[in-house]
């Protein structure tokens, strides 16, 4: 169960909610992930980037380093439009940090890294790791993740929970 405040965000909490599984399955198959799509919205870019891939809960205390603490999403993700490859970029790593601050809600927080393939090591990224100001809009039924940098921005999105398998959430 979350442990801290997201605020009156629905569609937060029920995302989640879905992620944070108590104790985790027994088939890694039945992991409860998030399907995402990242798309670059930055003014002036023409050939916009978009990034599809999954999202994974990290409870705290289960990373190293100065963020460790604080419970978030990791997710991988690959270019989903090929035809802005000149982007160098084929795989982008997101990771969505909640830092809790009772009695208010999280703040949140990310970081977007790009990378030529899975085999780079973090230190030959394409570019240094892009810290963004985290920003969540939650409609009724979905939610977005907003992520600027100005002057970049990028929109985390079409958020959709299922299974490593991509089976359907139950009802």
């Amino acid at each position: 169960m979350v442990d801290f405040d997201v605020g009156n965000l629905p569609a937060v909490k029920k995302m989640l909610e879905w992620v944070d599984q108590q104790p985790p399955p027994s088939q890694g198959r039945d992991t409860h992930v998030i399907r995402f799509k990242l798309e670059e919205e930055t003014p002036g870019v023409t050939n916009r980037a978009e990034y599809r891939g999954l999202m994974v809960f990290r409870p705290r205390n289960t990373f190293q380093g100065p963020v460790a603490q604080f419970p978030g999403f990791t997710a991988i993700g690959t270019i989903a439009n090929k035809d802005v490859l000149q982007v160098d970029a084929a795989w982008v790593r997101v990771e969505v940090f909640f830092r809790p601050r009772p009695p208010e809600r999280a703040h949140v927080f990310a970081t977007l890294a790009f990378l030529r393939d899975l085999d780079t090591l973090p230190s030959t990224n394409l570019r240094p790791g892009l810290e963004v100001d985290a920003s969540f809009t939650s409609p009724t039924d979905s939610a977005a993740i907003f992520l600027q940098s100005p002057p970049e921005r990028w929109i985390l999105g079409t958020l959709r929970r299922t299974t490593l398998l991509f089976g359907p959430p139950p009802l």
